[in-house]
């Protein structure tokens, strides 16, 4: 008796937050409502709690349209997150029987109390202004949560100087326009032009003699030139038109020998690349390749579409591609795989685009033709070529197509959960034959598929914050077998994971659960761990598909630490705010110290250099979101006292070095990349100021400018573009603020601080917080003596035309500019407005009015600084 009434009093009574449904049946409650289980056993309309209004958080006043989760009191101290009000029980009778005690107990506490292991609810706003779209004439879109875009957009500080940036480029883009400088880009699209400009600009004031005759200006020509008319000639390849008045396609006339393609090509892929893409059975390819190669090849046969020749033509050109590639990223000897490398595939993606996309792919599938697409999707996203650019729209649409082609062959949860319902009526002439796939073997591939289109679904969320496709998951416990088992398939377990992060990102992004996000993303990390160490695969090691899974977490960890610093901005929480700022610097810094390796260090990495290719699409896209944010902590340098200038000026060395690193890396062979130096160098040398000249202030001043010459029918941007009160909210409500305090009566920075802005005026609370820079881990970024003695393409790339365009401006039309100024402002007010304290009153005002004139006249935007 004496052991049962201590175990009473030992016990640990867990009191629960669960569902009316979920009590009954004794399952799990994820306390969402309505609640997974019962949305998955069709019960979603009956999933009630006893008490609904219970734990929710107080609401405060908005801020700049913005609703709290929370009223904060002190904005030093803040608001424990989640705050849940509790409720006194009434007394229990002592004579009641132990467990009906208890089922009374959990019964009056049910939808007042969480579980005492988890944290309450932590809701944040991830569209603080809104979703982000972009209307043009080739296409519309909505750009996902996780987007450059959509990131700029949620970021003030970074919605301010982009819209800088893209103004300024159009007002020199006119300036070099009016006099015949323009360079047209041939296939190139027309966003190159502003970029290949800027570059020929720099090559005639380098040819004029202007530059020193000393530096090796003749290479970086070269290089330029070389490089534009390389991707220039990728897009006019998979331009390529095949009419149908031409001469019938000869398969032979692109195609290797067969002997070549099954020992050396079908090899690598088989051996090298197929884990990455395992949506095939290899015995049934290459009986279908021998098959093409009898009938097209030797014996000179048209490419039959009603019998699908082209189906397997199409598979074997994007093989022979994808492999191509997997030899140019290796770095290996030119000498491995010879033949390989001489294969001209320059016309393939045009080939497969004719015959993919002018048949009734849109109408019908058969298993051939979505093995096509997958591979097709493949490439885009591995390719240099123009294809899935960082939104990666396009792709998007293509797995649109995937998936619906998966759902309607059949392939989808049911060759999991039902394997064994599943009746096939092969018809003779089906490509596979029954004598070659039986229907365990559909069974087996349909699985193999789904996994893989299953897992590209969700990564995508991960990366750039979509919504799944896929909108179905299961419980998931897979049991190996054998050869069959790929890594997509040893990661089914993580899918209900994984769809879960996915609806509490999309599901509301205006209110969307930190906390649980949090929980989430550990729980897929420690699982996926565990998954990877025990897979045929892994053996303890970083095989190419656990590191891009890693670099996926680490890059949707930093999206989710950026929108939650913006979130505490908005709410003004000030100790909050400085803790996110903090654990994002840091998080940077470790993801650029992972990219720095995977660059210099990669024998450690244990990833196989032919399978590059693959990885390096991941540490691309992650190493490019860092140079996105960056800027972000450079512009807010000024609220923070702990920060002084060298401090900001090691951040801008650091942006110098990751960019520097990212463009040597990858801008010589990446289409994507290359096009983004351009905008990159624009941001470094707005960042890139002195001390008496802080970027923030400058940016800020030129919108506001901006929007009075727009007011005044002043402004020189084409009529036609959308107005800068229109495109950029923001910055047209802080001209509102402005005109409210007094345009020259206060200081900018301080309305927008104090007023606009206000968790500026909550500096001087946190004034024990040390910002901690990491200079010893940056180290790398801040010596880039690698590229010293060698060609550096972010450093040479539009680096002259700035200093000399700025000679170029007209004297007259400057004292005429400064006049008109001076004539709106009284001397008095000039003087308040202080741009530098180091210098006397006239040489200020002199200053200034240069500045602006230089902007606005308009001639080179970046000798305004």
């Amino acid at each position: 008796m004496y052991y049962e009434s201590q175990a009473r009093t030992k016990k640990r009574h867990r009191i629960t937050v669960v569902c009316t449904n979920c009590k009954k049946r004794k399952s799990k409650c994820d306390r969402t409502k309505p609640c997974g289980t019962c949305t998955r056993l069709g019960d979603a309309d009956s999933c009630i709690y006893l008490n609904d209004n219970a734990g929710k958080l107080e609401s405060g006043s908005t801020l700049n349209g913005i609703e709290p989760v929370r009223k904060q009191t002190n904005p030093v101290e803040g608001t424990s997150p989640g705050f849940i009000k509790k409720r006194k029980l009434p007394q229990l009778k002592q004579n009641k029987d132990y467990r009906q005690r208890t089922q009374e107990v959990e019964n009056l506490t049910s939808g007042f109390y969480l579980p005492i292991h988890e944290e309450a609810p932590l809701f944040i706003d991830l569209i603080p202004h809104g979703f982000y779209l972009e209307t043009k004439r080739s296409a519309d879109n909505l750009f996902s949560l996780f987007t450059d875009r959509a990131i700029e957009n949620r970021d003030p500080y970074l919605q301010a100087m982009v819209t800088f940036r893209s103004i300024a480029i159009k007002k020199m883009m006119n300036k070099l326009g009016s006099k015949g400088n323009n360079v047209k880009n041939g296939s190139l699209p027309k966003s190159f032009e502003a970029l290949s400009t800027f570059d020929a600009d720099d090559e005639r004031h380098n040819s004029n003699g202007i530059v020193d005759k000393g530096n090796n200006f003749r290479m970086h020509q070269t290089i330029h030139k070389s490089l534009f008319n390389k991707f220039a000639q990728y897009r006019e390849n998979n331009a390529t038109k095949f009419s149908e008045s031409s001469e019938p396609i000869v398969a032979k006339d692109y195609l290797p020998p067969l002997k070549v393609l099954e020992n050396e090509v079908l090899v690598l892929f088989e051996e090298k690349i197929y884990d990455t893409i395992p949506i095939f059975d290899m015995k049934v390819l290459r009986h279908e390749i021998r098959v093409f190669y009898e009938n097209i090849v030797e014996k000179g046969n048209s490419i039959s579409v009603k019998h699908y020749d082209h189906m397997v033509f199409c598979i074997i050109l994007l093989i022979i591609k994808i492999c191509r590639l997997s030899v140019q990223f290796s770095k290996l000897t030119p000498y491995i795989y010879p033949v390989l490398q001489e294969i001209d595939t320059s016309k393939f993606l045009a080939l497969v685009k004719l015959y993919l996309f002018e048949t009734k792919v849109l109408r019908k599938c058969n298993l051939l033709q979505l093995q096509c697409l997958i591979l097709l999707r493949f490439l885009h996203w591995c390719a240099p070529e123009d294809g899935d650019g960082t939104e990666t729209q396009y792709c998007q649409i293509l797995m649109g197509t995937i998936i619906s082609s998966c759902k309607e062959m059949g392939i989808n949860w049911y060759c999991f959960s039902q394997p064994q319902k599943y009746t096939f009526k092969v018809n003779r002439c089906t490509r596979p034959s029954y004598d070659i796939m039986k229907t365990s073997d559909y069974v087996s591939i349909f699985r193999k598929i789904w996994s893989y289109v299953l897992f590209w679904d969700r990564k995508m969320c991960f990366i750039s914050g979509e919504e799944c496709q896929v909108g179905k998951t299961l419980q998931f416990h897979f049991k190996e077998e054998g050869d069959t088992t790929t890594w997509y398939m040893q990661m089914l377990p993580l899918d209900s994971l994984m769809k879960k992060i996915n609806d509490t990102l999309n599901d509301d992004p205006g209110r969307v659960d930190l906390n649980l996000l949090r929980r989430l993303i550990s729980d897929l990390k420690s699982k996926f761990h565990i998954l990877a160490s025990l897979s045929k695969n892994g053996k303890h090691t970083m095989n190419h598909c656990d590191f891009e899974m890693e670099w996926i977490i680490d890059l949707f960890s930093l999206s989710l630490l950026h929108a939650e610093m913006i979130f505490y901005e908005y709410d003004c929480n000030i100790a909050e705010f400085y803790k996110s700022f903090q654990n994002l610097w840091d998080m940077m810094i470790h993801i650029s110290e992972k990219c720095y390796n995977y660059f210099f260090n990669s024998d450690d990495l244990e990833v196989d250099s032919l399978a590059k290719f693959y990885t390096n699409r991941i540490v691309e896209i992650v190493a490019n979101k860092i140079l996105v944010l960056i800027p972000a902590f450079i512009l807010r340098g000024d609220r923070f006292k702990t920060i002084q200038y060298n401090d900001k000026k090691k951040m801008v060395e650091f942006l110098y070095g990751v960019s520097s690193v990212y463009f040597n890396e990858f801008g010589f062979e990446y289409y994507r990349c290359f096009k983004k130096m351009f905008t990159a160098k624009i941001s470094y040398k707005i960042l890139n100021r002195s001390c008496e000249k802080d970027a923030w202030r400058i940016i800020l001043e030129f919108l506001l400018n901006e929007l009075e010459l727009e007011e005044n029918g002043d402004s020189l941007t084409d009529p036609k573009d959308m107005r800068l009160k229109d495109a950029c909210v923001m910055i047209s409500g802080f001209h509102k603020a402005v005109q409210k305090y007094g345009r020259y009566d206060s200081d900018i920075l301080s309305i927008w601080n104090n007023e606009f802005y206000p968790i500026g005026k909550y500096n001087d609370h946190m004034v024990g917080f040390k910002f901690q820079m990491r200079v010893k881990v940056m180290q790398e970024f801040l010596d880039m003596e690698k590229y010293s003695e060698k060609f550096n393409i972010f450093s040479s790339f539009y680096d002259h035309a700035s200093s000399q365009l700025a000679r170029h401006t007209e004297a007259d039309t400057n004292v005429s500019t400064t006049n008109k100024r001076l004539e709106k402002r009284p001397q008095k007010e000039l003087v308040q407005q202080s741009v530098s304290a180091a210098l006397p009153v006239n040489d200020l005002i002199v200053s200034e009015f240069d500045m602006i004139q230089d902007i606005f006249d308009p001639v080179d935007f970046v000798s305004f600084f």
